[in-house]
């Protein structure tokens, strides 16, 4: 997003007022989410709601978007090095 000297003042100051204060810093995983978008990154999340790897990650199906790890994306990130793993021991 740009602000350009057109916006009124105190358009600018809200705007800078909303991105600089409350707001929670991105976890890792998020950041690379919103960076990296393609069809790996789709295939990753894709991959992190199976059912077996929500077993193995221990994350309830029935309640999935109340789980905390789930919020934080670390399901899509366990996911993303099962990838780095397997990356590394083709070297």
């Amino acid at each position: 997003m740009r602000i350009d000297s057109t916006l009124d003042s105190q358009v600018k100051y809200d705007i800078f007022e909303r991105l600089n204060s409350g707001s929670v810093e991105l976890t890792s995983q998020e950041l690379r989410n919103a960076i990296y978008r393609g069809p790996f990154n789709a295939l990753i999340k894709e991959l992190a709601k199976n059912t077996v790897f929500l077993k193995l990650m221990n994350i309830d199906q029935s309640d999935i978007e109340e789980n905390s790890r789930v919020k934080k994306t670390e399901d899509v990130e366990c996911a993303l090095r099962f990838f780095l793993i397997m990356a590394n021991s083709m070297k």
